[in-house]
């Protein structure tokens, strides 16, 4: 009679052919095989060949799983260290999305195939367990994992704005809102034309009192990265020009209009821009703020300021803390007070008070005295 183990390898070869019954006794019968051994060794075979399918499983399993945290991993390296820093950044909601989406799924499928290669659990269960359980308790890391995505999108928008950004004039086309049951959202369309000559129209997401303050036609001051000049910020409030330009948003002082000075006049709209946001050219050597009402300019070895602040009231004590003395006559009323000269080793000072659209407004000069 055959060898045992050439029969059930034989019986095996039949079943993985999906031949069962009659093919398998016809085989058996050919080697001799008396009838009463039959069900011995077909159950000794199938009894082998479904723990070799089991352990083909196992191994099937921990790949799988496996495979679902490495695409779990890769999904965050993607949409976190990758996508962020290519053009994809300009639609930060829509990745997020999707990075969310494809990370929620992939950690689903490894959860759900954990610990699926034990054998008992093999024996019990043909493949995983998808339950619903598992997809709705990763809901809530799925939304941490949203905000995560478009925070870091929006920081590295933010980081390069800083880092390449070119301020321009630019106007407002439209606006747009939308309203949730619980969130709000508020979109205004700019143009404007890039130093490098592009014309380009952009979003900007604003919060609902910049919204109401904008109107169709206004010129606003812009911010653009000079390597993706859709991505912009709309230098209105105090954080954003701090946030953007490094701007200190605050009033001039006599030391800074000194400083300014000493700098010369090829650096002044870069100097005094980091005290305060939103100078232009008036002509090719004044300076103008005009939503600040502000006016400054180097002529030679002076440098004069304007302002509609009551520089007459905050000046003199800021002179006298740098020295200067007074050299003419203190007016009991200073809103009397036409002009206030003041004189250190180094400078002359004058603050002028003049009438101009029916207002005061206060021209400040300090003059270098040369001896």
């Amino acid at each position: 009679m055959t060898d045992k183990k050439e029969l059930i390898d034989g019986i095996i070869k039949l079943l993985k052919n999906y031949e069962f019954g009659v093919p398998i006794e016809r085989f058996l019968k050919s080697k001799g095989v008396p009838p009463e051994k039959f069900d011995e060794l077909i159950n000794e075979a199938e009894s082998i060949l479904k723990e070799k399918e089991i352990t083909i499983t196992a191994i099937k399993s921990k790949i799988l799983f496996g495979l679902w945290i490495l695409l779990s991993i890769l999904t965050v390296y993607l949409f976190y260290f990758v996508l962020p820093h290519t053009n994809m950044k300009t639609f930060p909601g829509f990745f997020s999305v999707i990075g969310t989406a494809l990370f929620v799924l992939f950690s689903y499928l490894a959860f759900a195939y954990y610990k699926s290669w034990d054998r008992e659990y093999i024996r019990s269960n043909k493949s995983p367990r998808l339950l619903l359980p598992i997809f709705l308790f990763l809901a809530t890391p799925g939304v941490i994992v949203y905000f995560i995505f478009f925070w870091h999108f929006e920081s590295i928008n933010e980081d390069i704005l800083k880092s390449t950004h070119k301020e321009v004039i630019g106007t407002i086309m439209e606006g747009t809102s939308w309203e949730g049951r619980r969130i709000k959202s508020y979109k205004v369309t700019v143009k404007f034309r890039t130093l490098e000559g592009q014309n380009v129209v952009a979003d900007e997401d604003v919060a609902e009192y910049e919204f109401n303050n904008f109107y169709k036609g206004q010129r606003v001051h812009i911010a653009y990265s000079s390597i993706d000049p859709h991505n912009i910020e709309i230098l209105t409030n105090k954080s954003d020009i701090t946030k953007i330009t490094g701007s200190e948003e605050r009033s001039i002082t006599p030391s800074d209009l000194i400083f300014l000075l000493s700098q010369g006049k090829s650096k002044l709209k870069d100097n005094v821009s980091k005290i305060t946001f939103g100078w232009e050219y008036k002509d090719t050597s004044i300076l103008f703020n005009p939503e600040k009402n502000l006016i400054i300019g180097i002529n030679g070895n002076q440098i004069f300021f304007g302002t509609n602040e009551l520089s007459m009231y905050t000046f003199p004590k800021l002179f006298a803390e740098l020295g200067f003395k007074r050299l003419d006559k203190d007016e009991k009323n200073i809103l009397m007070q036409k002009e206030m000269i003041f004189k250190s080793e180094k400078y002359y000072a004058v603050i002028e008070m003049l009438i101009i659209d029916h207002g005061p407004y206060y021209k400040t000069t300090i003059l270098l005295n040369e001896k």
